[in-house]
Parts: structure tokens; sequence; C-alpha cells
């Protein structure tokens, strides 16, 4: 059972996401930015993240990703594609 299902659509220029996550187990996270000079900065402190995953999708040009990630259980997932 998915305890959380968080999914962000960005379209457009110019758009930012950041957010901290913490204690995220069984969810996931979706986010997709369409678009010029958009950014994503997120840091997961995932004590308890036990089959969450998070997928991140950047299209277009001047994109910048970071991040800085934890998983403290044996089955966590993560998917950017630029």
């Amino acid at each position: 059972m998915r305890l959380l299902l968080f999914s962000l659509i960005q379209d457009g220029e110019d758009n930012d996401i950041d957010f901290d996550v913490v204690n995220m187990n069984n969810a996931d996270l979706d986010l997709t930015q369409v678009g010029d000079n958009n950014a994503i900065d997120i840091d997961v402190d995932g004590r308890t993240s036990n089959g969450s995953s998070m997928s991140i999708t950047q299209t277009g040009d001047n994109k910048s990703y970071t991040g800085s990630f934890w998983c403290g259980s044996s089955s966590c997932s993560m998917t950017v594609n630029q």
C-alpha cells in the first residue's frame, strides 16, 4: 500500500522545485519540468523509506538538478531523465 503519491508537472520557463522530504515510507514522488531555465533541488532524509521511488524528468534547455539523498532501507529507487 502506497502512503504518499506526489506528482508535480511544471510546463513553462524559469520554474523551480525546491523541497525536503523526511520519512517517505512506501512513497512515490514524480516530478516533471518541461521548458527552459528550470531547476530542481531536493533533499531526502529517508530514514524509513522502504519501498519508495522517485522519478525526475526535465526537458528543454538550461535545466539544473541538485539533490542530497539518503535511503536507510534496502529498497529505494530513483530515476533522473534530462
